[in-house]
């Protein structure tokens, strides 16, 4: 899986099944929005605060809730504002 769009390293973490991360992007001054990656394996060593670039390998898309040699993963864009107190979208 590569990143869509450049940016921060917000999270990464476990979230049930696979591994998720969460890429902070700056889409006008101040203004955030934030692109999930979820059920990924074998993730990106970078840690939280380091620039993710477009097209950047994040990680492999697991096998999770399908079993071996079928994967999925979801990928979803929030605004902001669409996101919970823990910093998870409210989904």
């Amino acid at each position: 899986m590569q990143a869509i769009r450049g940016g921060t390293l917000a999270t990464t973490t476990f979230s049930g099944p696979g591994l998720t991360i969460a890429v902070e992007v700056e889409v006008s001054p101040g203004t955030y929005e934030y692109d999930y990656y979820l059920h990924l394996q074998d993730i990106t060593a970078k840690g939280t605060g380091d620039q993710i670039a477009p097209g950047e390998y994040l990680g492999r898309i697991s096998t999770t809730a399908y079993g071996t040699g079928r994967r999925h993963t979801h990928i979803m864009h929030m605004a902001a504002n669409d996101l919970g107190g823990a910093g998870w979208p409210n989904c």
